[in-house]
């Protein structure tokens, strides 16, 4: 019993240490046009990154330094999601 008591404590405290994302940029990870139907024009950048992780690239666009494209790589499919002012203006696949 004395053992039980610092091996809890231990792997409490490891569990606040070591953060795991459910949501990662994993490439063999697939975005359906369901997950991609969620994110509406005006849609935030937080969000946006909450459902389908941290993007592979971010590319501001030649259109105005507040325009930016996200593309998430995955099984050979490139999905965007452009932001215009921070909010999503439009998303794609290809």
């Amino acid at each position: 019993m004395k053992l039980l008591l610092p091996l809890l404590l231990c792997l409490s405290v490891s569990s606040c240490i070591f953060k795991v994302d459910s949501v990662s940029a994993d490439p063999n990870r697939r975005i359906s046009a369901q997950t991609l139907e969620q994110i509406k024009p005006g849609s935030s950048t937080e969000y946006v990154e909450s459902l389908l992780g941290t993007p592979t690239t971010r590319t501001p666009t030649t259109s105005g330094e507040q325009s930016v494209v996200w593309r998430y790589e995955t099984w050979g499919k490139n999905t965007y999601v452009l932001f215009e002012n921070g909010r999503v203006s439009k998303t794609w696949q290809d």
